[in-house]
């Protein structure tokens, strides 16, 4: 197997990957007219049929000269200003509501197969309800947050659906021209945040789409102008045509980038053939992208030590089996007299940034290791992910050692001091959290 191939399969399985999907994901399902949903060149093109030459007697040759510019290059961005331009939104939104609302795939049955991973966020570039059909027609709960919703809530029983440029039914969200893509940016919205945020602490994988969106590349600058780190992580880019610019660059340069030149159908496929489903509690765990801390120390044994923490790169579990990272007995002792006069309870690491608080934390996991605790490390932390927590927790034996470490968890306290409590009348119970 490819060793890209072989890196996505171990991401689906072990990483909690989140999922990004553009055009070229809906490629092969049909809206509720029979038309084929379609790429946003030749949406480009269709727009041009379907809007400007009906109404060619009122635009002015400016204006016209501009939408064959945008019909010829296939530049979807060009024609939805133009429409604009010239007050044309109320049929460009008519056009997208009959040809993109409910949308079947009885031709493409193979995307039924998304559901065939447990996805705790989807982010989507398209305002087609291709998604909402796969989850109602399978009976799987799902939640949608939009621009036009109150709240932006997580449901850790359903996948969150995120649609970043709108929904169909709500022509309101729809994000295609250069009004739309400023106010949308302008507002800090908190769906784009989220991916941001997302993105940095999560393996993504991207289907379908160039990703050179404006609103997406603007909340990204912000979170890596705050010096955030995302060399851990690793981003799928599955298309079979070609990137260019900055993702092409970075494709080329990063270890963490890469292309895998498959359509829609065959990604599907590879899921529903190749994608193995969590057969132990452990494994279970490990699905949400949490590490079992046992396990990464046990797989670099073999390696040599490395010195390369001192040289700026994030800590890694090689550090702590060979002692590398920096002493801190003081707080080292205070743990180990933790572990030995508690039967449950929490550690909390708090102060500045930069101060060595994940390097103290993992020191905590490998002691743990070392006196026979199960440990488990999250770079993140939410509602999904706790849910998954209490249920292993609540299917251990009794003499069990459990240690998890989630980082960033100021805003979970009481989620996990309930989830604590929950256990704690639990008789001859050995867990730390």
């Amino acid at each position: 197997m490819d060793k890209d191939i072989e890196l996505l399969k171990n991401c689906i399985e072990n990483r909690s990957p989140i999922l990004l999907l553009g055009a070229g994901f809906s490629l092969g399902a049909k809206g509720q007219s029979g038309q084929e949903l379609m790429l946003g060149g030749t949406l480009a093109e269709k727009l041009y049929e379907e809007i400007i030459i009906p109404n060619k007697d009122e635009l002015t040759e400016e204006a016209l000269d501009m939408a064959r510019h945008a019909k010829k290059w296939k530049k979807l961005y060009i024609m939805s200003n133009v429409i604009r331009e010239n007050n044309l939104i109320p049929q460009r939104n008519a056009f997208f509501k009959d040809w993109m609302s409910k949308c079947t795939y009885n031709d493409a049955p193979y995307f039924s197969n998304l559901l065939k991973v447990d996805w705790k966020y989807i982010f989507t570039l398209n305002i087609d309800d291709l998604v909402e059909h796969i989850f109602a027609d399978e009976g799987r709960p799902l939640l949608c947050w939009k621009m036009s919703s109150e709240r932006y809530s997580d449901d850790p029983d359903k996948t969150v659906l995120v649609k970043l440029h709108g929904d169909v039914g709500d022509p309101d969200t729809y994000i295609f021209d250069e009004k739309e893509y400023r106010n949308f940016s302008s507002q800090d919205n908190w769906m784009l945040r989220k991916f941001a945020d997302l993105y940095i602490s999560h393996d993504v994988i991207i289907v379908g789409t160039q990703f050179q969106e404006q609103d997406i590349e603007i909340a990204l600058e912000k979170v890596f102008d705050y010096g955030c780190d995302n060399s851990n992580f690793h981003y799928f880019f599955i298309s079979p045509g070609s990137f260019s610019g900055r993702v092409a660059a970075e494709i080329h340069s990063k270890t963490n980038f890469h292309h895998i030149q498959w359509t829609t159908a065959e990604f599907l496929t590879f899921i529903n053939e190749q994608i193995s489903q969590p057969n132990d509690a452990v494994q279970k765990i490990c699905s949400q992208g949490i590490a079992f801390w046992n396990k990464e120390l046990d797989n670099i044994q073999s390696q040599r030590e490395t010195w390369e923490l001192y040289y700026g790169k994030p800590s890694e579990p090689l550090d702590f089996y060979y002692n590398v990272d920096i002493p801190r007995k003081d707080e080292a002792k205070q743990i180990t007299e933790f572990f030995n006069g508690n039967s449950y309870g929490f550690i909390e690491i708090k102060g500045k940034p930069y101060v060595g608080k994940t390097c103290l934390a993992k020191r905590a996991l490998t002691l743990g290791v070392e006196k026979m605790f199960k440990a488990f490390y999250s770079t993140k932390i939410d509602l999904h992910c706790l849910q998954i927590v209490s249920q292993y927790l609540e299917n251990c034996s009794p003499d069990d050692l459990v240690l998890f470490c989630f980082e960033d968890a100021t805003g979970f306290y009481k989620p996990l001091i309930d989830m604590v409590e929950k256990y704690r009348a639990i008789p001859h119970r050995k867990d730390a959290e």
